[in-house]
């Protein structure tokens, strides 16, 4: 039987790994604790605030990760793209104006900017 709830507490220190998808468009946060399983726990959930301010707060917190993460000024639709295979496959099917213009894309409201001439 599944069983979910109770009491989300984990010491920073037992956090093993973390990551944001994507830096620069953070839609998801995830992270893995050795605190409820010693073998890890992994933990998902949505960004629903100021992503860029979770990310500051992560980086300031929650230590190193096993993935090098860009710094919050280095955000961009490239950055994005760059961090994951799934976002470099993406990049490596756009056209060259768009592919030209991903360094100006800092959020979601700057994404039309990629079909502008």
């Amino acid at each position: 039987m599944l069983q979910g709830g109770g009491e989300n507490k984990w010491s920073l220190k037992s956090v093993t790994n973390w990551e944001m998808w994507w830096p620069g468009f953070p839609i998801l946060v995830y992270f893995k604790e050795n605190q409820t399983k010693s073998d890890g726990q992994p933990h998902f959930f949505p960004i629903i605030m100021d992503g860029k301010k979770l990310y500051e707060q992560m980086l300031a917190k929650m230590g190193p990760s096993k993935n090098t993460k860009p710094a919050p000024e280095d955000w961009n639709l490239d950055t994005a793209l760059d961090a994951t295979p799934v976002g470099r496959r993406i990049k490596e099917e756009l056209d060259g104006d768009i592919k030209a213009k991903l360094k100006e894309v800092k959020d979601f409201a700057d994404i039309a900017k990629l079909f502008q001439s």
